[in-house]
């Protein structure tokens, strides 16, 4: 499951510090990331509930990071199935990214849904003493919009493609219709001509036909 945590732009931490940051900048995030937790699995970041400021329960894990487009997100691993089919549903309608201030990931919230009761899961760990800074975005459930987008210009793609192959085929059937008028009225215009100038029409519809089969 991919969900969007980040995004490229001018943004408000929640000490209230003002920053903006680029598309370059989300690259930065994920590579550091993504080596990070090559390294060392106490590294994942965790999925929590409630407030950006709670560390614990973990309710999943980021598996890794990646850019996409203007946007950064997170691709999650051992979801609490409960956790997982209320993303799905639209209960949590905002998301926030915690950062270390070196901007490694902190944890990803989860905000705006009451907290269940789900145990079993890894304790998460963190850097004594930093604090950071967290981020809320509006989370949109399915994958966000960036999914969204995707399947609307893989749609309009489909039907782009759909309409030039129907475009293709018409020209085809046109010029091979041609082609055999053509051959009908050679027919019509030799001396000792086999068939007559009215026939051409009628022997072109034939032999149309005849090819498509």
């Amino acid at each position: 499951m991919w969900i969007e945590i980040f995004r490229a732009g001018e943004h408000t931490d929640s000490a209230g510090v003002k920053r903006k940051f680029e598309v370059e900048f989300l690259d930065k995030i994920a590579r550091r990331y993504n080596e990070e937790i090559e390294k060392t699995e106490s590294s994942e970041a965790p999925l929590v509930k409630g407030h950006p400021s709670s560390d614990a329960p973990a309710y999943g894990w980021v598996e890794r990071l990646a850019r996409r487009g203007d946007r950064l997100v997170a691709k999650l691993k051992d979801v609490s199935p409960t956790i997982a089919e209320e993303i799905r549903r639209g209960l949590y309608k905002k998301v926030s990214a915690s950062f270390y201030p070196d901007f490694l990931l902190r944890h990803v919230g989860l905000l705006g849904a009451a907290q269940p009761a789900v145990k079993g899961f890894r304790e998460a760990s963190f850097r004594d003493g930093e604090t950071g800074a967290s981020f809320v975005f509006s989370l949109e459930p399915g994958g966000g919009r960036e999914e969204r987008d995707l399947k609307k210009e893989n749609d309009k793609l489909k039907e782009r493609i759909a309409k030039l192959e129907k475009e293709l085929e018409a020209e085809r059937r046109e010029r091979s219709r041609s082609e055999l008028r053509q051959y009908a009225e050679s027919l019509a215009g030799e001396s000792g001509a086999r068939i007559y100038p009215k026939q051409i029409d009628d022997l072109t519809d034939i032999l149309t036909s005849a090819r498509a089969l």
